[in-house]
């Protein structure tokens, strides 16, 4: 009977994740703890203010555009951003292959806790690492 390595989300994490909607944190504890491959929390919830430095690069600032909007659900904690990990911890922001896996474990973890979710790969314009709450209507 294979084992399977039960990974953990670090302190830094575990602070973003924080700063989330209390249904968020339980969908990403939960995906943490079904997931095969290891991921951390990126960016919790966030200021229109940094929203708007978010969107200013690639515009009136350097770099590659990051995100599409201003308002964006962040901004309250509705949305939180991962990234995959190797097996040693480390980020390879060029290999997209884990992130479907990782969100698939998302979709799980939210469809046990009955919390609607959306994940930006499934977005016209591509968010890998982007899982938000879906608006109930």
């Amino acid at each position: 009977m294979a084992v399977r390595k039960v990974w953990a989300l670090d302190k830094s994490s575990l602070i973003k994740l924080a700063t989330v909607k209390p249904e968020l944190q339980k969908v990403a504890l939960y995906a943490v703890a079904i997931c095969p491959l290891p991921f951390a929390i990126a960016s919790g919830n966030r200021t229109q203010k940094q929203q708007d430095y978010l969107y200013a690069q690639g515009r009136t600032r350097k770099g590659p555009i990051i995100t599409k909007t201003r308002r964006s659900k962040h901004i309250g904690g509705g949305a939180l951003d991962f990234m995959a990990l190797d097996a040693k911890g480390k980020v390879d922001w060029k290999n997209l292959k884990p992130y479907p896996e990782i969100a698939r474990c998302f979709k799980i973890a939210a469809g046990k806790l009955k919390t609607p979710i959306e994940w930006g790969g499934d977005w016209t314009w591509k968010d890998w690492g982007h899982i938000q709450l879906k608006v109930k209507k």
